[in-house]
């Protein structure tokens, strides 16, 4: 009995040290490849989180939201690239990413980064901290 309480404690009471480092967390970022040049122009946000959300939405998300478990898997994967440059993360999120564009129909060849954000005196301050490779993505039919 006692042994199924020490396993059940943790999950009733958690701990306030849960994270042993609060650290900013890595944004990732895309960028699509002009065809001819191979040169890109603007980083957009990978899944960024909407403006506005109606209460509605925002209590159903409480209980069902698996779009927003596979983003937190994405920020899992950009802190293994981060920490450890960690070659299956990278691919990982490669592929996920091209699932993504692919789903929506976007195709080209893209990059993807790993920028950290933090304030400094004279404003946000953003470090890039991986660059990825070009990858293509090809639109499903």
């Amino acid at each position: 009995m006692l042994r199924i309480l020490a396993m059940v404690a943790p999950i009733l009471l958690p701990s306030w040290r849960f994270f042993k480092v609060i650290a900013p967390s890595p944004r990732l970022e895309w960028r699509l490849l002009d065809q001819e040049t191979g040169a890109g122009v603007l980083w957009h946000p990978f899944r960024a989180r909407p403006k506005k959300l109606a209460i509605r939405s925002l209590l159903w998300r409480v209980f069902w939201n698996p779009h927003w478990n596979e983003t937190l898997f994405l920020v899992t994967c950009a802190e293994r690239i981060a920490v450890h440059g960690d070659e299956r993360a990278i691919e990982e999120l490669r592929r996920r990413i091209s699932a993504d564009f692919a789903a929506s129909g976007m195709r080209g060849r893209f990059l993807f980064r790993l920028v950290f954000v933090s304030r400094a005196p004279k404003g946000l301050c953003k470090e890039v901290l991986y660059i990825s490779d070009p990858f293509t993505v090809q639109a499903t039919p």
